[in-house]
């Protein structure tokens, strides 16, 4: 999903957590819960236009994926920051990233 660039809902991690919970991958929770919380501390930041918490949270990530740059790119759209938006796009594909379609409308918009 997160390669789709389509964030799970509560239904999904409940599906998945229990899954894991079967063959007992405690890591795996560890890092969609970690990555999945930053991405929405990020959104929320940005609807609330708060971009220097938006830029501190996603910083302080450990790793970060395809959906956490898509949602900085967004956050800074949203706020009507498209120079440090594309400034973001660029270090992204940098860092190796290929957008996702999501990350494309963003930019084009």
């Amino acid at each position: 999903m997160y390669e789709k660039g389509i964030c799970p809902d509560l239904y999904t991690y409940c599906s998945v957590f229990n899954a894991i919970s079967v063959v007992k991958c405690t890591g795996f929770i560890r890092s969609v819960f970690k990555t999945s919380v930053s991405n929405a501390i990020v959104d929320a930041y940005a609807k609330c236009e708060l971009l220097e918490d938006v830029r501190t949270t996603f910083d302080r990530r450990e790793e970060r994926d395809i959906v956490s740059w898509t949602t900085l790119v967004v956050a800074y759209s949203q706020c009507s920051e498209y120079e440090e938006a594309l400034k973001t796009f660029s270090k992204m594909r940098e860092d190796g990233f290929i957008p996702n379609q999501f990350t494309f409308s963003t930019v084009l918009d």
